[in-house]
């Protein structure tokens, strides 16, 4: 039986290649930047609150279409946190250390997986839906030029699931759709690559600093890797 060839990968970004910093980590870093003293009993208490503000129903509804823009994720994120009991000055300084490269961590087969992916001459691609240029994350970890592509749903007003978002990064690729591989944790937003007629590997959740099995996709591109 024939395969078809996979001639370029797409990478989702967060709990794919990377993770976030734990919770603790983000609110004690925006507070030390804002010269907060703040101990971990109050950190604690206070991510509690903003972890079940996550569910209130107007933080729900707020978060539609949130990655479509920067404006709209900036305002979306606050409105969760001050909904958390945040005030408008740490708020802002946690916003700030979300978007700094330094809390994310790359998972630890993320590095070499796409440096064997660019030595093999496969195309990369990365298409998230997020609220700011990921870019600054891959360049501050020195992998920014493993990526050919960054498809990015607050530059296009799209997101996933949308089949045309999956086609429009493949176009950004160059590699037609049946020819590229989709690689992403989230079956209802990275699935949506099946709809646009690309094939699609997902990977359950990993804690933060773990392999996530990412050489298995080297196995699907070249089935002769070891």
């Amino acid at each position: 039986m024939s395969r078809t060839p996979v001639g370029a990968v797409l990478f989702d970004f967060h709990q794919t290649l990377f993770q976030v910093e734990a919770g603790e980590s983000w609110i004690g870093a925006a507070c030390t930047g804002i010269g907060r003293d703040t101990a971990l009993p109050e950190i604690e208490t206070l991510l509690t609150q903003v972890n079940a503000a996550r569910e209130f129903p107007d933080v729900v509804e707020g978060q539609k279409g949130r990655d479509r823009s920067p404006e709209a994720h900036r305002s979306a994120t606050l409105f969760w946190l001050h909904a958390g009991g945040v005030d408008e000055q740490l708020a802002d300084a946690l916003y700030e250390r979300l978007l700094d490269p330094s809390g994310w961590h790359p998972y630890r087969d993320t590095a070499a997986t796409l440096a064997e992916l660019s030595r093999i001459g496969v195309p990369v691609g990365v298409i998230s839906n997020t609220g700011w240029d990921l870019r600054k994350t891959f360049e501050h970890y020195g992998l920014a030029g493993h990526v050919k592509s960054f498809t990015l749903s607050c530059e296009h007003g799209m997101e996933k699931p949308d089949p045309d978002f999956f086609r429009l990064a493949c176009a950004e690729l160059s590699s037609p759709p049946e020819e590229t591989l989709m690689v992403g944790d989230n079956p209802l937003s990275d699935g949506g690559a099946v709809a646009a007629g690309m094939m699609c590997h997902l990977f359950p959740p990993a804690p933060p600093h773990a392999s996530r099995g990412l050489w298995t996709i080297l196995r699907l591109v070249d089935p002769w890797t070891e």
